[in-house]
């Protein structure tokens, strides 16, 4: 069993997107762009580590050039 699995539906593809890390302590980082006045920006970070037997999912949002914006971060973590 792998420590993440990711799947994703994207609309107009025909299959989801899969997979994850193939080694033990494998991890993963995935960044999610959204649109914004006609450019393309990093709006959200997921990533999966793994450090010893413990593994930890953090979900964080990019800091926005308006620094009024709250920033959110949350971890989620499991033993293996």
């Amino acid at each position: 069993m792998r420590n993440f699995y990711l799947e994703a539906d994207i609309d107009g593809r025909k299959t989801n997107l899969t997979g994850g890390p193939s080694s033990k302590d494998g991890g993963f980082s995935l960044d999610i762009f959204m649109r914004s006045e006609n450019k393309s920006e990093k709006v959200l970070n997921i990533a999966g580590t793994s450090i010893n037997d413990d593994l930890y999912l953090t979900v964080k949002d990019i800091e926005p050039a308006n620094k009024d914006t709250r920033r959110y971060i949350f971890t989620i973590a499991t033993k293996r």
